[in-house]
């Protein structure tokens, strides 16, 4: 029997909004490494349900080569930007649209990309996009503290803002731009703690009429750091770990919030809590 420490969560993570909150506790807050399981990605990249919703947006004339269109084509440059792993099995799957009223509704069978036209009134409404994360702590053998996903979901915020897909005339924020942001988080990665490397898909802030359609070397940082050459070329990662006395235990249910604001901080939340809003959250 393997010897771990298992608490099983959710993780929130909203991309470019605010919050109304009471004053956060301040505290050191740990920070963990969010990744699928490298043996599974290997076996089978993630499944991803697109709603036609989105589809329908985009000019067919955009196309690749290979029939993928511009949402799949920012899937395939997170899938090339690591040699040993694809992310995201392409092309994605057609679906109808989830505009559930609860999130927690989300956490079905299918890893999605969803428009909402009617917002959650939990969120705010500043908020551009969420990815929501199900997934399993674990602390490792060396102490470092993991997150493994078992589920995610990108959320779009179709109800307060409009977004472009080419052409910018209204300086609009770009689609492409916030999904491929958002595919980043969906993987796991997080914002970087500063710019030594550069601005990249993962900075903190967008801005309006900004287009990314590539990693900068500030990504592929976050993407090494979260799978390893090594480790995912050879399938090793450190046993897990958890204390003997907990075993009979059934982990507790926890439920994490990580929230992008468009200053540039991040809001921490754990279990229904304010913590922090200390910009070395990962």
């Amino acid at each position: 029997m393997r010897l771990f420490y298992l608490n099983t969560f959710l993780l929130l993570l909203l991309s470019c909004g605010d919050i109304v909150d009471a004053e956060p506790i301040k505290k050191n807050l740990p920070g963990y490494t969010y990744r699928w399981n490298f043996e599974l990605l290997k076996d089978s990249p993630l499944e991803i349900y697109l709603a036609q919703d989105l589809v329908d947006l985009l000019p067919e004339e955009l196309d690749d080569k290979d029939g993928l269109n511009l949402i799949e084509q920012m899937a395939d440059v997170w899938n090339k930007g690591h040699p040993e792993l694809d992310f995201f099995a392409l092309p994605f799957i057609r679906s109808e649209n989830k505009d559930y009223t609860n999130l927690q509704d989300f956490q079905d069978d299918e890893i999605g990309i969803y428009p909402s036209y009617g917002w959650y009134k939990n969120l705010s409404t500043r908020s551009l996009a969420i990815t929501q994360f199900f997934g399993t702590k674990k602390s490792l053998a060396n102490g470092k503290i993991i997150v493994e996903l078992a589920h995610a979901d990108i959320i779009i915020n179709f109800r307060n803002f409009k977004y472009s897909i080419g052409q910018n005339k209204e300086k609009l924020y770009d689609l492409l731009t916030v999904l491929l942001h958002e595919m980043g988080h969906m993987i796991g990665l997080p914002h970087p703690r500063g710019e030594r490397l550069g601005k990249g898909i993962m900075s903190r802030t967008l801005g309006k009429e900004e287009v990314k359609r590539r990693l900068e070397p500030a990504d592929m940082f976050l993407l090494m750091d979260s799978y390893p050459i090594e480790e995912t070329k050879y399938l090793y990662d450190l046993p897990d770990y958890r204390d003997p006395l907990n075993l009979l235990v059934d982990p507790p249910l926890e439920r994490f919030i990580i929230e992008l604001m468009e200053d540039g901080h991040k809001h921490y939340h754990e279990n229904g809590k304010f913590l922090s809003c200390d910009e070395n959250i990962h």
